[in-house]
């Protein structure tokens, strides 16, 4: 997924700033001040994001705050992810999930176990990320946190989809789409949405070849629309179904319907991916 769960580390940052005294500072450097650039930064340029995020886990560490420092941590690993360093991000989300445990924060758990299974996924290892997706919903469940719950099964989908286990994973992708439409998150509905297309490609029959390329246009289009890209493990799985899918269409037959699906509405897609 494109967005994991909803305390980001970002929201960590932001949201302990009381929690530490003022003055706290690292080469002059106020620590709210820090703490808010580290959080503006995590989604703009890499080497800024970078140098923030180390500073900001600086002053976690320095303020000896558990949590602060697992959202540094994860946010650190995000970044690692996005360079396609996924040793490193896998090594900065077991430690943020020791973090979150010394606390016990359970919502923080959530979030790490599910990041740790992302870049897991990423790396190749799809059996241990299973595990961790698995904890992370089992976790969210338990907090009640119905974003954390979407993410998770989505996210479980995709491991399930890998395995050929296509009765769970479209379960869990119709799942997960129900509850992120709900919520109003257009970026994972169009992941969503991606999945159930690899899922009909799963299926390898010229009637699925077409729902999957129809829902792989929309999908397409609803990413361009939210201004949202998928994580590059979901991009590897979609281009291998999207592979899958134009080998039973032939490539006319699978732009044609692909096109199509362009133009359909997200009621008509549940309509698809239900059949």
């Amino acid at each position: 997924m494109k967005e994991m769960l909803g305390d980001s580390p970002s929201d960590w940052i932001s949201r302990r700033i009381g929690s530490v005294p003022s003055e706290t500072t690292i080469g002059g450097d106020p620590w709210p001040a820090r703490a808010i650039n580290a959080s503006a930064a995590v989604r703009r340029d890499e080497a800024q994001a970078t140098l923030h995020l180390e500073r900001s886990l600086q002053l976690w560490e320095k303020a000896e705050d558990a949590c602060g420092i697992a959202g540094a941590l994860t946010a650190l690993g995000a970044r690692a992810m996005y360079r396609g360093d996924y040793d490193q991000a896998t090594t900065y989300q077991r430690e943020a999930l020791k973090a979150y445990d010394s606390e016990g924060e359970l919502q923080g758990l959530a979030y790490a176990h599910n990041a740790l299974g992302e870049s897991l996924r990423a790396a190749g290892d799809y059996t241990a990320s299973r595990e961790h997706y698995q904890a992370s919903l089992k976790l969210a469940q338990q907090t009640g946190h119905r974003r954390s719950v979407a993410v998770a099964m989505s996210n479980l989908a995709q491991v399930e989809l890998a395995a050929g286990e296509l009765d769970a994973a479209r379960q869990h992708l119709l799942a997960g789409l129900s509850m992120f439409r709900e919520i109003g998150d257009a970026v994972n509905v169009a992941s969503c949405v991606t999945g159930l297309a690899c899922w009909h490609a799963a299926c390898h029959t010229v009637p699925d070849g077409l729902h999957a390329a129809r829902l792989f246009g929309l999908a397409d289009r609803l990413l361009r629309e939210s201004g949202g890209t998928l994580e590059a493990a979901d991009n590897r799985e979609a281009d291998r179904y999207k592979a899958a899918a134009r080998a039973a269409l032939g490539e006319d037959e699978y732009a044609a319907a692909w096109q199509a699906g362009g133009a359909l509405s997200l009621d008509e897609a549940m309509a698809l991916a239900l059949r």
